[in-house]
């Protein structure tokens, strides 16, 4: 009799790793990370959930969804110059969404210079 043991699959219980988020011009920031550790994964990875919003202020966050697992990166656009935001990266199973990582805070580049994407 062959017998496995079958895991339910269960929404990640650790945020992505090594979030870095870096002023790319006056009105966009770069967010890299790396997955969350395999142990904690608990399932497929299938993607991540970046939210953002103004750092020190209480509003609501933004969200992109980034439905591929191998993405590890995302290019924050329309932002508004020379201010900071919080941002934190969470990844997704086919159960569900797991916990955020720690906050990161990242200021957009001052108005006239322009940096390169």
């Amino acid at each position: 009799m062959d017998e496995r043991l079958m895991l339910r699959e269960e929404a990640p219980s650790a945020p992505p790793k090594n979030i870095v988020a870096s002023g790319r011009t006056n009105q966009s920031i770069m967010v890299q990370w790396q997955p969350p550790p395999e142990p904690q994964l608990n399932g497929v990875l299938r993607g991540y959930v970046l939210r953002y919003r103004l750092a020190g202020l209480p509003g609501d966050y933004q969200e992109k969804n980034i439905s591929s697992p191998e993405t590890n990166y995302c290019l924050l656009k329309d932002l508004i110059i020379w201010t900071q935001y919080q941002i934190q990266v969470a990844a997704f199973t086919g159960a569900g969404l797991g916990v955020y990582s720690s906050p990161v805070t990242e200021y957009t580049l001052q108005g006239g210079a322009r940096g390169t994407v």
